[in-house]
């Protein structure tokens, strides 16, 4: 089981796999995997785009239109989060929070997966707190990461 990957997958991990077990070609080419960049002691962003870019090999222009859909699908999540939060309809809370908070975490958005995590297991436990309220800062991150990969 030393061949096993855990998701997500890296693409030069892959790549490494990959090779113990393809034919050889010639010169192995894994080492032209860009390294990403270091990160940061203080977080400026809301978005840690360096690990999308570590795991789609560098691809700057694939990791834009990821977060471009990224983006525009969670916006649906969001509107589908705050009706339901402002109807009252904790289940459908609880589901949409949980929706934005896995897509969340794929992409490296932290803070707005925290603030679901948090809207989900509030609505889940029918804590009484205000749905509505936490769903508003889940917009709120929504945008911030919107402003982020528009600058």
């Amino acid at each position: 089981m030393d061949d096993a990957l855990s998701k997500p997958v890296e693409i030069a991990a892959l790549r490494r796999v990959l090779q113990r077990f393809l034919p050889d070609e010639g010169a192995a080419k894994s080492d032209e995997t860009p390294a990403p960049p270091p990160p940061t002691a203080v977080k400026t962003h809301p978005l840690d785009v360096s690990a999308l870019l570590a795991l789609f090999d560098g691809d700057r222009e694939f990791v834009d239109r990821l977060l471009a859909e990224f983006v525009a699908s969670n916006a649906a999540t969001c509107d589908r989060l705050q009706a339901a939060a402002a109807a009252g309809d904790r289940e459908g809370t609880r589901l949409a929070a949980h929706k934005l908070a896995g897509s969340a975490r794929t992409v490296g958005a932290a803070d707005l997966a925290a603030a679901a995590d948090v809207l989900e297991v509030a609505a889940g436990a029918n804590s009484g707190g205000d749905h509505v309220a936490m769903a508003a800062v889940c917009v709120s991150e929504l945008e911030r990461i919107r402003k982020q990969i528009t600058a």
